[in-house]
């Protein structure tokens, strides 16, 4: 006999209780208000189907996840009743490597966890606490903050959002193969996640086309299907992709990079990435519109490289893949990643990884 009450109970409860003064009041807390006056009794639990839902909006999303099942004896339990102290979220079944929650609107605490976490605002806006700093989140974006990194979500009255965590293991597996085909970015991401004093990356989906991918990678954490561990790891690389397209050059918007300095550095690397065959410094400082020794320099302090080391490796990663996988000569790669000669590529290609194109083609192709 399963014991329960419904997820949206206790949030309503949540919300009286904050109305009367009560700010600090948890989840658990409006839970265990509920728990007496609204338990719900069953022999099978009542389960809302989330792979045949239709809410095709943040709303939907929200009143189908009100029909949750919070068991009893799962948050009666000690050191669950210590997790929940300070959140106001519904946790939901997990998948190996992956857990998601789903957050409404006032205050949701976030301690330290060995875990990625990815938080999507699907409709509103949402206030982030780190670091003695605050950033404000709207509809579309995602920040992702590393593990051991204590910060707070505070959503505001309009706000729906999900949490994603996925285990360290996991997400430098999905994101190195996001990112494979580009060295430049996929370094200084991670760089920023683990090193960087901001510690988090600042994504924006510029369309909707992200919302049922996070539907259904709420829905198999929720009631996981055959292949839930594929889907979500495939789901999470696809949103990953999605959201770097973001900092190209011919879709982010000048204005934002003005406003938000976090922007800047990868959108350049995005950029150099996109154009590496033929791009000087001017070039690329005029079309980000700064003048180039200030770019020059703050490149350097983000990435701990100089441009000419940035574009040099981002020529040399293409090219290896090209070196190991195609019949393309040598001459030819060197050409396609933007060498004027075959002295110039192979010069440039020694210095970085310590032999010769001809060598490596030698140990290291793969057919």
């Amino acid at each position: 006999m399963y014991q329960y009450v419904l997820w949206g109970d206790v949030q309503d409860q949540l919300y009286a209780l904050a109305e009367n003064g009560k700010n600090e009041i948890s989840f658990y807390d409006a839970f265990l208000a509920v728990e007496t006056i609204k338990i719900k009794k069953s022999d099978t639990l009542p389960m809302p189907d989330f792979h045949t839902w239709d809410c095709l909006d943040a709303d939907g999303f929200h009143a189908l996840v009100r029909d949750f099942p919070v068991l009893l004896d799962t948050m009666l339990l000690p050191p669950l009743k210590k997790a929940q102290k300070g959140y106001q979220t519904l946790k939901t079944y997990s998948v190996t490597d992956f857990s998601c929650l789903f957050q409404a609107r006032k205050e949701t605490a976030f301690s330290e966890s060995d875990a990625f976490s990815f938080h999507f605002v699907l409709k509103g806006s949402a206030d982030i606490s780190y670091s003695r700093q605050q950033l404000t989140l709207k509809a579309g974006d995602m920040i992702v903050f590393p593990p051991h990194q204590p910060f707070r979500f505070i959503g505001r009255d309009d706000c729906v959002a999900v949490t994603v965590s996925v285990w360290k293991e996991k997400f430098e597996a999905i994101f190195n193969k996001a990112l494979s085909h580009t060295h430049i970015l996929k370094n200084f991401f991670m760089e920023t996640l683990m090193n960087h004093k901001e510690h988090f990356l600042l994504f924006h989906f510029t369309d909707q086309n992200y919302f049922p991918l996070i539907r259904e990678l709420y829905a198999e954490t929720c009631r996981p299907s055959e292949y839930a561990y594929d889907i979500c790891t495939n789901i999470l690389e696809i949103l990953i992709l999605k959201a770097l397209s973001y900092y190209h050059f011919d879709r982010i918007a000048q204005k934002d990079i003005r406003e938000n300095d976090a922007l800047l550095i990868p959108a350049v690397l995005q950029y150099i990435h996109d154009q590496h065959r033929q791009l000087s410094l001017k070039t690329l400082a005029q079309k980000f519109h700064y003048n180039p020794e200030y770019l020059s320099k703050k490149l350097k302090a983000e990435t701990g490289k100089s441009f000419h080391q940035l574009i040099t490796g981002e020529r040399i990663f293409i090219a290896i893949q090209l070196i190991t996988s195609t019949n393309l000569t040598l001459e030819e790669i060197g050409a396609q990643v933007g060498y004027q000669s075959p002295v110039a590529f192979s010069r440039a290609f020694k210095n970085l990884i310590g032999i010769s194109p001809g060598q490596y083609r030698k140990e290291y192709r793969v057919y």
